[in-house]
């Protein structure tokens, strides 16, 4: 691939995350860049890039894109999304320190974790413990050198808690996301 990897890979995973991996769906390749701190020239640039390759589809003239068959086997080779569907689950790199790509995929994951806090039964205290792993993942995210071992350690004790409150789905996302780590 000629383009940026971890540009391209993170361009790609979040275009998958607003279509929620419905390659009918369309978004604005403008919308995606904004997600990732990108200029419009940028997004242009990038998404005419992907448009040649192959993994982006131009779906309407005013910038409006999907993901193509060959952009979701792309995101399937690099371990950013498993098989299955619209609900594939996207895995951190495995690298020491978190890359554009496992920031993304980070921060999706973290908004489900948020949703599912805030659904769970749980003690004040196990809520408290909860929260402050959110707060310590978002802090970690503040660093340009994000440790992905951290970041792990605070998942694990998030997936720890999700067990112990039998909130099977969200805890198996973290065990699918760390599987790489």
């Amino acid at each position: 691939m000629s383009l940026d990897e971890q540009t391209t890979g993170a361009f790609l995973l979040e275009l998958y995350r607003q279509t929620e991996g419905n390659m009918e769906a369309q978004v604005s390749m403008h919308q995606v860049a904004e997600a990732l701190g990108h200029e419009k020239d940028a997004a242009a640039a990038l998404a005419q890039g992907l448009m040649m390759e192959e993994l982006v589809e131009l779906r309407t003239l005013a910038g409006g894109i999907s993901l193509t068959e060959n952009g979701l086997a792309e995101l399937r080779n690099r371990g950013l999304v498993a098989a299955g569907g619209p609900q594939e689950v996207s895995r951190l790199s495995g690298e020491a320190v978190l890359n554009e790509e496992d920031r993304t995929v980070l921060e999706n994951v973290t908004a489900d974790i948020r949703a599912a806090v805030a659904e769970a039964e749980a003690t004040f205290d196990d809520l408290e413990a909860m929260v402050v792993d959110i707060k310590t993942i978002e802090v970690q995210l503040l660093s340009k050198v994000a440790k992905t071992a951290v970041i792990a350690a605070v998942l694990r004790s998030l997936q720890s808690s999700f067990r112990r409150l039998g909130k099977e789905k969200i805890w198996q996302k973290i065990e699918e996301l760390l599987a790489k780590v």
